[in-house]
């Protein structure tokens, strides 16, 4: 069933008693438009008064950065569907796994780096650690290494 929002005049100054055909402009609230005029009109000692309904919002298909539609992505979505999305390898949600759409936009999923832990033994050859190697490190962790006697290290930023 269609959700409908009928105006109500509240006010007395709004009489119909005395001037038909008389106006008044009407403004629908956010997330609903006018069906048919915009517009109350005073005949017969009545008002006659528009009708606000809900808008026919639709998203276009989503996209979510490092993840894909769980199925197969349709063009376009009514208001307060819903698709399942799946992150990318390496990746994880934060928070829901669905994108919603409402009032024709997205709620989108975010999918973010895993932070997985990394070995305790990082090789490099002909280098040693400079400090003590920990049991496990975190993603973003970072060990610097000395170089045996007679080796330099080489320029990798090229």
């Amino acid at each position: 069933m269609e959700k409908k929002k009928i105006i109500i005049l509240a006010f007395s100054i709004w009489s119909c008693q005395v001037i038909s055909g008389r106006t008044v402009r009407f403004v629908c609230d956010g997330g609903y438009e006018f069906e048919g005029t915009k517009y109350a009109l005073c005949e017969d000692g009545a008002w006659r008064l528009p009708v606000c309904k809900i808008l026919d919002e639709t998203c276009t298909a989503p996209h979510v950065p490092n993840a894909k539609p769980e199925n197969k992505s349709a063009t376009s979505y009514k208001d307060g569907h819903t698709v399942r999305f799946v992150c990318d390898g390496g990746y994880e949600f934060e928070g829901t796994t669905y994108a919603l759409c409402e009032d024709g936009t997205w709620r989108l999923p975010v999918c973010k780096l895993e932070k997985s832990p990394c070995s305790r033994e990082p090789a490099v050859r002909n280098a040693r650690p400079a400090d003590e190697l920990r049991r496990s490190y975190n993603h973003g962790d970072t060990v610097q290494f000395i170089c045996n006697r007679g080796y330099t290290f080489e320029d990798t930023d090229s």
